[in-house]
């Protein structure tokens, strides 16, 4: 599909806890853990862990946000879903055991949405840059005041020892 001709259907986009939309791509890899189970577990194993796998992150992605899952959340959103699929074969009793869940391509906000998303991105990392720019330059002001407090304190001294010699004399 062309990126804005994108089915919801069958590309995989996920409803995130905070109402938003995101594009995931996910593969899995079981193993058999139980033989015994597996031969009379499941007609179509693969089917049905391809149903678990989705209902999985259906759920995961409905306990995060956008902005965890687009930033430092990847990492434990695969591990939920993993979690969330060996329960699932479990409750199946199909003999499997989960190897890996994981990311075929990087999240992506629907298409439609990108440029906003882009330029969240772009105002949160010029916002961050101003303030490094403002602690920079507080830190630069504070240590000017300092030095000149230091200069008008050792000037005081002087002139007070000067008036008091003069006094003296």
């Amino acid at each position: 599909h062309a990126a804005d001709q994108r089915d919801p259907k069958h590309d995989g986009y996920l409803v995130t806890g905070d109402a938003n939309l995101i594009h995931v791509a996910l593969s899995s890899r079981v193993k058999v853990a139980r033989p015994r189970q597996a031969l009379i577990g499941a007609r179509d194993p693969e089917a049905l862990v391809d149903v678990l796998v989705e209902r999985a992150a259906v759920r995961a992605a409905a306990r995060s946000t956008i902005d965890r899952l687009l930033g430092a959340g990847k990492a434990d959103f695969s591990a939920e879903i993993g979690r969330d699929l060996q329960a699932s074969l479990l409750d199946q009793e199909v003999g499997f055991d989960v190897e890996v869940v994981e990311f075929e391509r990087p999240f992506t906000p629907p298409a439609q949405a990108q440029d906003a998303f882009v330029a969240v991105s772009e105002a949160v990392q010029a916002g961050d840059q101003a303030q490094a720019q403002a602690r920079s330059r507080a830190a630069q002001l504070v240590s000017d005041a300092q030095s000149q407090a230091a200069r008008t304190l050792s000037g005081a001294r002087s002139d007070a020892q000067r008036i008091r010699v003069d006094a003296e004399a």
